[in-house]
């Protein structure tokens, strides 16, 4: 027996959430999320000893903005469940390391009966989510929600969220929306008019106009007055939870009726600073569960805030765990899959290939014979130009094909579709070119660039030249971006680091990184936009961000991908194998 074996000291299994993946179940699971919400706040007007809630603890620094704060909680015996979390989440107001989000942190969910924890989840998503969803129960309770003319004042994640919920929740499909960042606020229209009527209007025809206004904002100061409200029969305010934010002004206690998820909260942002001025006290604060189920006939107008309960956090975390693992047993359901490749089979003893290593973890069989049984077709060529035979013509009219019109992966048409995409190109042209580009065959996978001066007296044709990409990380290491993509799932990205004085050799060392860390929407939307363009339903890019002018540039298109996993735990290499088996399932099997 070794001092390990002695000392018990054996795994805890824990699985861990990305925002990503958060967002996408959340998003495709809206429905099941507010039902399972609402049944809960009718299980707590009936019992309220289910729930153990201690008031959320909140710890500032001197000298610098934002908090954080640690908000347990246990909900006993709902639905036969115990469900156990704490979150720990910190409002990043300073951005230092973490840009563009309002939430850091994870939520924990704990084992109801060893008390390990089980399931670690992002926060910001989550957080947001759960936010907008609260925002919109008390909506339908509060008041009679049909034929309300809905405004939203605040484009950003918990705006975005609160008019999806309401959409496809309650059938509302038309909303005013007002932002003071234009730019946000035209992203928010792109995103939100594929499914929702979203009309920019400014604030005072919200205002003037609008019967339900959903204010999710970092506003300082008040921006709803009783004099620009009267018209505005529910008011919900979610964004003022720090004692430097404020949306509502204190003339609205006058003749509404003040709800909030819990009066834990008078002690937070507005409710804050009307509580120490003795304008507002806690019975006149009327829970969230007290008015599930009344009639909607509410003639005074309704002033719901909230700033965010571990009530909250604890469904969305239950909620999510137990949609997972049904995911997972529908993962494992799907075992007995064959996938036909086709011209080729990748030899597996050869080449460390991606797909074989998640046929291994699924339990997928592979055939390369069309005649033998299969559920999925997947063209396969180990070749920079690839060929589409009379057989795969054939297969084709009555089957989807994987990377079917995936065919010329050369340096050339890489950068052509990259230019048509996004408007700028790598390529460059060595014999006026002034100073260092990068040499390398057109042909994918020789790993044979070089840095030559230009300009140069003549070129090769069998090679081409591109813009020395500026992707240093630090004076000893040059970073790319390896990307996956399963259709349009990019379940993370890969950072692999390479020295810089032997930038196009095989990386290092690697860590897998979040995808929104690394890449923003728009670029995430053009990264698959290219991949359709150019064909590429499953395989992996190659991605260098400039550091000079910041932009992304991609590099290779690999629909033949290996993995070479330089610096990684054989936990670290597993899991990003699942996700990437979870991805490849979601993209191929359950829309098949």
């Amino acid at each position: 027996m070794d001092e390990v074996d002695f000392l018990r000291l054996s795994k805890e299994p824990c699985t861990y959430y990305d925002e990503m993946t958060v967002h996408r179940a959340l998003m495709k699971n809206i429905n099941g999320f507010m039902d399972l919400i609402e049944r809960f706040y009718f299980a707590w007007q009936k019992n309220n000893k289910i729930v153990n809630q201690p008031k959320k603890q909140v710890f500032t620094t001197n000298g610098l903005r934002g908090d954080f704060r640690v908000m347990p909680c246990v909900i006993d015996k709902f639905e036969g469940e115990v469900i156990k979390t704490v979150k720990v989440i910190g409002t990043n107001e300073e951005e230092k390391y973490v840009k563009d989000k309002n939430a850091v942190g994870k939520a924990l969910l704990i084992d109801s009966s060893d008390n390990y924890v089980k399931g670690i989840f992002d926060v910001c998503a989550l957080s947001a989510f759960r936010t907008a969803a609260i925002s919109a129960l008390a909506f339908k309770h509060a008041i009679d929600p049909a034929n309300q003319k809905v405004g939203v004042i605040g484009a950003g994640r918990i705006g975005f969220y609160t008019a999806v919920i309401l959409s496809r929740w309650l059938g509302i499909n038309e909303f005013n929306v007002h932002d003071i960042n234009n730019e946000r606020l035209q992203q928010f229209k792109v995103i939100i008019d594929k499914e929702i009527t979203a009309r920019i209007v400014d604030f005072s025809e919200i205002c003037k106009y609008c019967t339900a206004v959903f204010l999710t904002t970092t506003s300082t100061s008040p921006l709803l007055k009783e004099n620009t409200a009267r018209n505005i029969q529910f008011i919900s305010s979610v964004g003022a939870d720090t004692e430097e934010l404020s949306e509502l002004h204190e003339s609205l206690l006058k003749n509404r009726e003040v709800i909030s998820e819990s009066r834990q909260n008078i002690s937070f942002g507005d409710m804050g600073r009307w509580h120490k001025a003795g304008l507002l006290n806690a019975r006149q604060v009327i829970e969230l569960r007290e008015i599930i189920n009344r009639p909607n006939n509410q003639k005074q107008p309704v002033l719901f805030i909230s700033t965010g309960t571990a009530i909250q956090d604890a469904l969305i975390c239950h909620f999510l765990f137990e949609l997972f693992n049904r995911e997972n047993e529908r993962i494992l359901a799907t075992r007995s899959k064959t996938i036909l490749f086709y011209p080729e089979h990748p030899r597996e003893n050869l080449y460390n290939y991606s797909i074989i290593k998640l046929c291994h973890i699924l339990g997928y069989k592979t055939s390369v014979r069309p005649n033998d049984n299969y559920d999925l077709i997947m063209r396969w060529e180990d070749n920079t130009y690839g060929k589409i035979d009379e057989k795969l013509e054939e297969l084709a009219k009555t089957n989807e094909v994987i990377n079917l019109n995936c065919i010329d992966i050369s340096k050339r048409h890489v950068d052509k579709v990259f230019d048509d995409v996004f408007g700028y190109a790598s390529l460059i042209d060595p014999l006026i070119f002034k100073g260092e580009c990068v040499e390398k065959s057109n042909l994918n996978g020789k790993h044979d660039g070089r840095v030559v001066l230009c300009p140069l007296a003549r070129i090769k044709e069998d090679r081409v030249y591109q813009k020395l990409i500026d992707n240093r990380c630090n004076d000893e290491f040059v970073v790319d971006i390896r990307v996956p993509v399963f259709k349009k799932i990019i379940p993370f990205v890969y950072l692999k680091y390479k020295p810089v004085n032997d930038r196009f050799s095989l990386s290092v060392k690697g860590k897998v990184e979040e995808l929104g860390n690394i890449l923003s929407p728009e670029e995430v939307g053009k990264i698959l936009q290219f991949c359709e363009k150019i064909g590429l339903d499953c395989g992996e890019l190659d991605i260098l961000r400039d550091q000079v002018d910041n932009r992304i540039y991609v590099m290779d298109v690999n629909n033949s991908p290996t993995l070479h996993f330089a610096g990684f735990t054989e936990q670290q290499k597993m899991e990003s194998l699942k996700r990437m088996c979870r991805a490849f399932v979601e993209a191929f099997v359950f829309t098949a």
